[in-house]
């Protein structure tokens, strides 16, 4: 196997991961396997401080983001909720989100947003930052999606638009 950065585990993220799992139930949604076979963890392990000291110990044969799962992840109607919210609060962003009426499109592009497990991580520990950090995203991308609709991009594009700067 190539050595790769994807192998290597990403402290950071682990440290994130492991202080949700504090208030979160995450668990492994699949067996995790050191770049030499050795299996690390069963399907269904709890993620905690000790398996967190595991894991930065060795290389992974895949990335670790691909086999988590957060019991309470946000969802897009979670995401919608909050996008509601942002549209109907007095911010600077106003006139570029009601730029065009496009707010009701934007709210149906991310409620029909596929999100997958490493996505929906990223968000929870965005919205459990207790630092508004979901929101700002949530803001970001409807400003982005307002714009790409009024450049008249496709459904598509403008689904990568979302989840790219929701992220």
């Amino acid at each position: 196997m190539q050595d790769s950065q994807l192998n290597t585990v990403n402290p950071f993220y682990l440290q994130r991961v492991v202080k949700l799992a504090e208030h979160s139930r995450i668990v492994t949604s699949d067996d995790v396997y050191a770049a030499n076979g050795m299996k690390l963890l069963a399907k269904g392990t709890p993620i905690s401080h000790e398996v967190q000291d595991r894991l930065i110990k060795h290389k992974l044969k895949k990335p670790l983001e691909s086999s988590l799962s957060v019991a309470d992840a946000i969802d897009p109607q979670y995401l919608v909720a909050l996008a509601q919210d942002v549209l109907a609060s007095q911010t600077k962003l106003q006139p570029i989100l009601f730029f065009g009426n496009h707010g009701g499109q934007a709210l149906e592009i991310l409620q029909g947003l596929a999100l997958n497990g490493p996505m929906r991580m990223v968000l929870t520990m965005l919205e459990r930052s207790g630092n508004e950090e979901l929101r700002q995203s949530v803001e970001c991308a409807l400003v982005a999606l307002v714009l790409g609709i009024e450049l008249g991009l496709a459904q598509e594009r403008l689904q990568h638009l979302a989840i790219g700067s929701l992220l």
